[in-house]
């Protein structure tokens, strides 16, 4: 688990990411990850956010700070191998993207 923290003029949270790409198992190489990436959980306020990820990093953007996160290219309608990347944003106490609601994801 990693503590980060995420900001904009609209207010600051403290999360912590679980990264599954972390974990490890002897007798499975590959229990949590498929070939889209692995699942990336944001803990934010009590509220779970959960991602397939091929990795991601905390950016800054003058004053900001968000979560850019690699996807699947499929989530940006391209194909799987295509390059693709998701900016999360927290702000007025929520989790902001361009990416579609969670619900029809």
């Amino acid at each position: 688990m990693t503590e980060i923290e995420l900001r904009s003029q609209f207010g600051t949270v403290q999360a912590e990411l679980v990264d599954e790409s972390e974990y490890a198992c002897s007798s499975a190489a590959s229990l949590y990850c498929g070939t889209g990436g692995c699942m990336l959980n944001l803990i934010a306020e009590g509220t779970v956010h959960a991602w397939q990820a091929t990795g991601w990093r905390l950016i800054e953007w003058g004053p900001d700070r968000m979560l850019l996160i690699g996807r699947d290219g499929g989530w940006c309608g391209g194909a799987g191998a295509e390059v693709c990347y998701e900016a999360i944003a927290w702000s007025n106490g929520r989790i902001l993207t361009v990416g579609p609601p969670p619900e029809s994801r």
